[in-house]
């Protein structure tokens, strides 16, 4: 019989995240004391806003730290910026994989049974791979063990 099991995301990494987008936001505000027309204008004072944003994102994540509830029915994303969480059933899904983007960005992929691509958000303080390694045996064994 499978046991349930709790992944929270990793702090660490949106503590570096925040820090990135503080120097960010403090940079980008030294660029507004020159004066530039135009489009250079707009993103002068378009970047503090965005790397402020980002800090929002980092200070909610680091309150509420994503979880990822897994048990023998299947598994559950609560926190972070998920408002709304969402069961989705072992039975309903393929194996996970590494979803690769460009720039070398990685996110943890499985398709639904109804046929569309769905992915878990990034930030667990494992590596996508150890995840989706984890994932893929922990679905095996619960699809596996008695009801």
């Amino acid at each position: 019989m499978v046991s349930s099991k709790e992944i929270r995301g990793s702090r660490l990494k949106f503590a570096g995240i925040l820090v990135i987008c503080l120097a960010g936001a403090v940079a980008s505000f030294g660029f507004r004391s020159a004066h530039y027309g135009g489009f250079r204008g707009i993103i002068v004072y378009l970047a503090p806003a965005l790397f402020i944003l980002g800090m929002a994102v980092c200070i909610v994540a680091l309150v509420s730290p994503m979880r990822l509830m897994l048990d023998r029915d299947g598994f559950t994303v609560k926190g972070g910026l998920i408002f709304s969480p969402r069961k989705e059933h072992w039975s309903e899904i393929s194996e996970f994989f590494v979803q690769r983007y460009a720039r070398g960005v990685t996110m943890i992929g499985y398709n639904r049974r109804s046929g569309t691509l769905a992915g878990l958000p990034s930030g667990w303080t494992l590596s996508t791979q150890e995840m989706v390694w984890m994932l893929n045996r922990y679905r095996a064994e619960a699809l596996a063990g008695p009801r």
